[in-house]
């Protein structure tokens, strides 16, 4: 059995992770603007949020 370094791992890590992070990123004006937005944009953001959560929880293996 081949041990991989740590370094490896880390990387792996973080691409695994890049998708997600983007998104979060992405979606930081949204979340500026919170309070600034109508009540059917924020139902939006929320339904885009659970989306997200329900991707990383499946990406993840959870359910």
């Amino acid at each position: 059995m081949q041990v991989h370094p740590v370094w490896l791992r880390l990387v792996a890590a973080a691409l695994l992770s890049l998708p997600l992070l983007c998104v979060v990123l992405l979606s930081a004006p949204a979340w500026a603007s919170w309070p600034f937005l109508p009540e059917h944009r924020q139902r939006t953001v929320l339904s885009f949020v659970r989306q997200l959560t329900l991707w990383a929880r499946a990406i993840g293996g959870e359910r």
